[in-house]
């Protein structure tokens, strides 16, 4: 087994630089590292935002915190949005929020990331981390707003590991979610296409996640 590690580098050189993680010739599906199971994490992110259409939603940050819980999933793990805004054809700037959450808040059901290939993979192995909720497609129910209406946020969407070489221990790791950008991903689970919904369109979601581990983590690719 040939072991990549995940790097938290600047992110302003993350985005300029390069989305490109572990270099390899025979790339094969990404694992968590059996000692690596167990260890807890807190996930931090940027500014993101959702688009469908004319239509959007961002939010200052999130925050989310679980555990590695087998070779391939993290989670299962809530995530919560903060200073949530959205935007419509007519109107922009109305606090959105989550049925019965407060306002500017967005709280998901619970969800899960398998740990995969991006594919294609050329010459390169791309790892990235699938999220998807833990039981039906639903993520989440925003209510309605003067800019937007109410809607479903459904389906799937997927990160790329930002990572170096080098075969070092880690505690941190960056997940780049840029609009369009994994067309499939190949997980213990299966090969799946990302697909996110909302205000019955398709969708994209821009962030950037930052990861934290209470101990050393290593993800190995074959």
């Amino acid at each position: 087994m040939k072991v990549i590690r995940l790097a938290g580098l600047a992110i302003i050189v993350v985005l300029a630089v390069s989305l490109v993680v572990a270099s390899t010739a025979s790339a094969g599906v990404y694992l968590f590292s059996p000692g690596s199971v167990g260890a807890t994490f807190v996930g931090l992110s940027l500014a993101g935002v959702l688009k469908a259409g004319a239509d959007s939603i961002e939010c200052k940050d999130d925050v989310n915190a679980g555990t590695i819980a087998n070779v391939h999933l993290l989670g299962p793990f809530d995530i919560k949005f903060t200073s949530c805004v959205s935007n419509g054809p007519t109107a922009t700037g109305c606090a959105a929020n989550s049925l019965g959450a407060g306002e500017g808040e967005i709280l998901t059901t619970t969800v899960h990331a398998l740990l995969g290939l991006v594919l294609p993979a050329v010459g390169l192995g791309l790892g990235g981390l699938l999220v998807l909720p833990t039981s039906g497609k639903r993520f989440v129910t925003v209510a309605g707003n003067n800019c937007t209406p109410e809607t479903a946020i459904t389906g799937s969407v997927a990160g790329l590991l930002e990572d170096n070489q080098g075969g070092h221990l880690i505690l941190e790791a960056l997940v780049l979610f840029i609009a369009n950008d994994i067309k499939k991903i190949d997980t213990l689970n299966g090969l799946v296409e990302p697909e996110l919904v909302a205000f019955s369109e398709a969708a994209t979601l821009a962030t950037v996640e930052h990861l934290t581990f209470n101990r050393d983590v290593l993800v190995e690719v074959p």
